[in-house]
């Protein structure tokens, strides 16, 4: 069990987070640049000093980084160039231990390597064998996949889900990928400004943001507003939801349920205004559409619709949704 209550100031920024962790859970501290991860992770391995750490009930404030059940991955993984793959794991281990690692991580024929022959992905290897070789209570994971590319971060993504899967400590994640986040963590800590400003399971932070990078980084659109009777009203205007909630609330718009016509639709949508288009963004498959306007919006559409309804920036546009395609929940 992990029970942490960090409180420091580095340079001006302050970190202020509690975070708890119960044995064989993955917590991945997601966030922006600047947010405070990196802060925090070394703040927890006891290489910043700054609150309160308890692993199982003992208090390890005052250890050092060394005597710490702790086992660290750094982003660029920090192996010792001038020892062999063998004596890098065995390095605060034994070299028994050493050796069942290596096998476990698929390197078994490379312990007489030293770092520089490796690739990227087997450096990440053996960079995970080093850290669980001491039979850590916690483990860190400092940007683990940042430094691979495309396909091989896919490969080690799913070997380290593996291998988490059977780590019986605690296991925290830090990173700014919310690809590596939702894969592997059983529970995201969203940190922004050196604050936790949302936590919970993958489905529900990715299904209730509670802000704008979180919404943004799940690829939907978050209003905030004040709901009566079935009516959020918001700073710019106002929203009809098929929701019973009432007072301060967040309402969830799906880029796919916004609507794009070049005039006022026909029938009668009870969300419907013009706007203007801010930003055309071409992905693999579809187009997102920042729309300025009395609510903005992001709207996601196929290319062929970009072409059939000839859309360019700073043109006028038309902007529907249903209402029964809007999520709102209290704040």
């Amino acid at each position: 069990m992990l029970d942490a209550r960090i409180d420091l100031t580095v340079g001006g920024f302050r970190l202020d987070v509690e975070l708890t962790a119960a044995a064989g859970e993955v917590v991945a501290v997601l966030g922006p640049n600047g947010a405070g991860k990196t802060t925090l992770l070394r703040a927890l391995a006891g290489l910043v000093e700054g609150g309160r750490l308890t692993l199982d009930g003992v208090v390890l404030d005052r250890l050092p980084p060394e005597k710490r059940p702790i086992g660290v991955v750094f982003q660029d993984y920090l192996l010792f160039p001038h020892l062999s793959v063998r004596d890098n794991v065995a390095f605060g281990a034994t070299r028994h231990a050493a050796d069942q690692w290596l096998a476990r991580v698929g390197l078994a024929d490379r312990g007489g390597a030293r770092p520089a022959e490796l690739s990227g992905g087997q450096a990440q290897r053996v960079a995970l064998a080093r850290a669980l070789a001491t039979d850590p209570t916690l483990l860190l994971l400092d940007e683990p996949l940042a430094a691979l590319d495309v396909r091989t971060r896919s490969e080690i993504r799913r070997d380290l889900r593996h291998h988490l899967s059977d780590f019986p400590g605690v296991t925290l994640l830090v990173t700014h990928d919310p690809v590596d986040a939702f894969a592997l963590a059983d529970r995201i800590v969203v940190l922004e400004g050196g604050r936790v400003t949302q936590s919970g399971p993958p489905a529900d932070v990715a299904a209730r943001p509670r802000s704008d990078y979180v919404a943004e980084l799940v690829g939907t659109n978050l209003v905030r507003g004040v709901a009566h009777q079935g009516v959020v009203s918001t700073s710019g205007g106002t929203l009809v939801a098929a929701t019973t909630v009432e007072g301060p609330v967040l309402a969830v718009v799906p880029p796919g349920a916004v609507a794009l016509h070049r005039t006022h639709p026909e029938g009668s949508p009870r969300n419907v205004w013009e706007g203007r288009i801010a930003a055309l963004d071409r992905l693999v498959d579809r187009v997102h559409v920042r729309v300025e306007g009395p609510i903005p919006l992001v709207a996601a559409v196929v290319p062929a619709a970009v072409e059939d309804l000839a859309l360019r920036v700073d043109d006028s546009i038309w902007v529907a949704v249903k209402a029964t395609e809007i999520e709102v929940y209290p704040v």
